[in-house]
């Protein structure tokens, strides 16, 4: 789904943080060239702002039920609500569809400001900062790789009850014409 494409770039984007944040936290790089950097990452971060913001046919697919709502602020504040999207599987059982924002992006690791902190790092030729940054983004990674595998695990239960329920009704609609 969109959602899930989504995080598959985010993911992409904090594994390529992280491949500057190693080789940038080797000592023999230049003040100079760390500050280009600090530039990747910054672009980097906006790009994963711009994955937080994706909208779907319904809105922010990231801000619970808000959807009508930004996902994450200028400010950085999360915008959307925890509630889930729920969509009826079968008669009266619903299921959640969406992972909220604040799950994503935040649950663990804030990877926004862990970007930032990254890219302050290398603006500030800080080695210790910057290889402290590696273990931060590749938690925001795993983060975002989990709630990725989240979203697969309910799409694939919404498929699995919607065959279970079609796979019964094809067997009734069966059972009923036999017995005229």
């Amino acid at each position: 789904g969109i959602a899930e494409s989504a995080l598959a770039s985010g993911s992409d984007m904090l594994v390529r943080a992280r491949e500057i944040a190693v080789q940038m936290a080797d000592g023999s790089n230049s003040p100079a060239d760390r500050a280009v950097a600090a530039q990747q990452i910054a672009s980097l971060r906006e790009a994963l702002l711009a994955v937080a913001h994706t909208q779907g046919p319904r809105g922010y697919v990231f801000a619970g039920t808000a959807s009508d709502t930004e996902t994450i602020d200028a400010a950085g504040a999360y915008g959307g609500n925890g509630a889930s999207v729920l969509v009826e599987h079968a008669d009266g059982m619903t299921m959640a569809t969406n992972l909220d924002g604040q799950t994503v992006f935040a649950a663990r690791q804030y990877v926004f400001a862990d970007l930032t902190a990254l890219e302050q790092a290398l603006q500030n030729d800080d080695g210790a900062g910057i290889q402290a940054a590696i273990d931060t983004v590749d938690a925001g990674h795993r983060q975002l790789v989990d709630a990725r595998a989240e979203l697969g695990l309910r799409l694939d239960r919404m498929t699995s009850a919607r065959d279970i329920a079609d796979g019964a009704a094809t067997l009734a609609t069966k059972h009923l014409s036999e017995e005229r």
